[in-house]
């Protein structure tokens, strides 16, 4: 027993040992807080890779997109009365094209919805049929509204038996206290009197 427990304090020690080596901390000692110079050093460095890549993307941006727009502007200028002129051509194909792709979207997200929905509803209904919890439960509920039925008026009958009771206990109470009372007022009458006799 001993043996054992020198076995597992030796290999917590060398965990200890194993997770300084890791860390660079010995375990169970407070961690240093960073120096005000180390904070700005930190800071320091962080905004300067974060000014670094804006500007590196900046650049990036700037060497693409203003090419892109002088050069691609310039080409649909040139060649805009051709590209109007083939649009004026083929314009009544255009329409449908258009209309389909607008129209496909909402048209297959509702066919798929109803095919999920209409899927969902024959794997519940065949489940319905096959499982004997659900044969049952239709005669469970009528049995059940059956059995609600007869005893309302049993629970009608018990509740205002109920509140007789209660009534009768709170007047039988209330004459009591009454009695006590009036009994101790003759008994104050009384001493009043003999005091006053004195």
């Amino acid at each position: 027993m001993s043996g054992r427990g020198g076995d597992v304090r030796e290999r917590a020690e060398r965990g200890a040992e194993h997770a300084e080596e890791q860390f660079g901390q010995a375990v169970g000692k407070p961690r240093e807080e960073w120096r005000p110079r180390d904070v700005w050093a930190f800071r320091i460095l962080v905004g300067g890779t974060i000014l670094t890549l804006a500007t590196v993307g900046a650049i990036a941006f700037g060497m693409v997109a203003i090419p892109t727009v002088l050069i691609g502007g310039g080409l649909l200028l040139l060649f805009s009365p051709v590209l109007l002129g083939i649009a004026a051509i083929t314009s009544p194909i255009w329409g449908p094209i258009a209309a389909l792709a607008l129209a496909a979207p909402p048209v297959l997200g509702g066919l798929t919805l109803a095919a999920v929905l209409f899927g969902l509803s024959v794997y519940w209904f065949w489940n319905f049929i096959r499982s004997s919890k659900t044969k049952k439960a239709p005669v469970d509920l009528y049995e059940g509204a059956k059995e609600a039925t007869q005893r309302i008026p049993y629970v009608t009958r018990d509740i205002t038996q109920k509140g007789r009771e209660a009534t009768e206990y709170a007047q039988r109470k209330a004459r009591e206290a009454g009695q006590r009372a009036g009994e101790g007022m003759e008994k104050t009458g009384e001493e009043i009197k003999q005091t006053s006799q004195k």
